[in-house]
């Protein structure tokens, strides 16, 4: 299966410790969020979250998650790949929370598998 995009944009950091939804895909299938973050520098924490619910009607919960600090070396982050079979609002979430340094501007994309 090709993957193709499910949604993407630019998110801008208005507030340091401020979690930023990018995209809720309401369709089962496979996911993952990709990041860019060469724009980040000495003093930059970013906080990158992927949250699910295992039944319909359930509650989201935290899945995954994992934090990066400084300048990147490696510009393009990738999370695990997210199975999900509902297909309803929320049952699956990417977020984004910069916590540290320089308020930024990430470029995303959630690609569907």
């Amino acid at each position: 299966m090709v993957p193709t995009a499910y949604a993407s944009g630019t998110q801008t950091i208005a507030a340091l410790n401020t979690e930023y939804f990018l995209s809720s895909p309401n369709v089962a299938g496979t996911f993952v969020l990709e990041i860019d973050t060469s724009a980040m520098a000495s003093g930059d924490s970013l906080t990158m979250n992927v949250y699910n619910k295992v039944l319909s009607g359930g509650a989201v919960d935290l899945c995954y998650s994992w934090v990066i600090s400084g300048a990147q070396s490696q510009p393009v982050w990738v999370s695990i790949p997210v199975p999900n079979d509902l297909a309803e609002a929320n049952a699956i979430r990417f977020s984004i929370n910069q916590t540290a340094g320089t308020l930024r501007s990430f470029p995303w994309k959630v690609l569907q598998l």
